[in-house]
């Protein structure tokens, strides 16, 4: 492959928190936890919905002035909602499977200053999703798709394309099934999406089963980029080295929590990387419903979604 597909920060963004204008706060030991929640088939089911058990479980533990929060593959017009809904009070969530990291509360005084913060409302979002509230972009990277997409496109002609532009919704080649991107979105052209940086590039191949499809990206060989198979023939392709592991060392670190005080939990291929961050030297859980590889990471395995698996985790730190 050629072409730029390095990490790239927006201007004016900077990184979050190495070169942030906050100067990061000493680490300090509360005693509390940073408890990171994937989303779908880990806090809630496919109606977004979390078990009585969960809401309790995720009420202690905040009560117990833990830190709750997300750390999802959705963009974050997919979060703002379920945020709200399960009553988190944390100051970050994790989106777009670590290439953004949103801040959930409204800033004030001098952090107001020079950051640009959303009112979501009524923005083209699905309406199940009902996302209200004030959301900033305070870590962003992003790549160029187009060396991706040149190669993969000879051997996956006839796939669907879509790129994320981070904080503004998703543009896509070829429709994708209705209820597909909780974010509004656009049908372009194949040179559209290539045009400029994203945050994300996803292929879907509904005529190929996931071994077959699994087995044609692994030959077209993708370089200075991380990606991962989905449950089906999906591919979610991110910039080089950014997943959910590495954005929630950067919260970790920006709110001052030792490393032996983290847990995750998750169900995903694309949870691998913040399990095995999390497991070093806290918890990374797998849902009891996980695929293999990702129980192989884990150094704890919880109950099922049905089974309330992350109510599991937080009463095993919160009692």
């Amino acid at each position: 492959m050629v072409g730029n597909a390095l990490p790239w920060h927006a201007p004016g963004k900077g990184s979050f928190p190495e070169t942030g204008s906050i100067p990061l706060p000493p680490v300090h030991d509360e005693g509390r936890w940073l408890i990171a929640l994937d989303l779908d088939g880990t806090t809630v089911d496919a109606d977004n919905r979390a078990s009585a058990a969960v809401q309790r479980a995720i009420d202690m533990a905040q009560a117990a002035g833990h830190v709750v929060m997300i750390a999802t593959g959705r963009p974050i017009q997919g979060v703002t909602g379920i945020y709200r809904e399960l009553g988190l009070t944390a100051e970050y969530s994790v989106c777009s499977n670590g290439a953004l990291v949103c801040g959930m509360r409204e800033p004030t005084g001098q952090a107001a200053q020079g950051i640009r913060t959303r009112a979501v409302d009524d923005s083209g979002v699905e309406p199940h999703e009902e996302c209200t509230g004030h959301w900033r972009v305070v870590d962003m990277t992003l790549f160029d798709p187009a060396p991706v997409i040149d190669a993969l496109v000879p051997s996956l002609p006839d796939a669907k394309y879509a790129v994320e532009d981070a904080d503004q919704g998703w543009r896509f080649f070829r429709p994708f099934n209705a209820g597909t991107f909780s974010a509004p979105a656009e049908l372009v052209s194949l040179d559209d999406l290539r045009s400029h940086p994203v945050t994300r590039v996803v292929v879907f191949s509904p005529a190929h089963d996931t071994a077959e499809f699994q087995r044609i990206v692994e030959g077209i060989g993708l370089h200075q980029v991380s990606y991962s198979v989905g449950w089906s023939a999906w591919l979610d392709i991110a910039p080089f080295g950014v997943n959910k592991g590495t954005a929630l060392e950067k919260v970790r670190r920006r709110l001052g929590i030792p490393r032996n005080r983290v847990a995750v939990v998750g169900d995903g291929l694309n949870d691998i990387e913040m399990i095995t961050w999390a497991a070093e030297e806290g918890i990374g859980a797998a849902m009891g419903h996980a695929l293999p590889e990702v129980k192989a990471m884990a150094n704890r395995v919880v109950a099922d979604l049905e089974g309330d698996g992350v109510a599991d985790l937080i009463h095993s730190i919160v009692g």
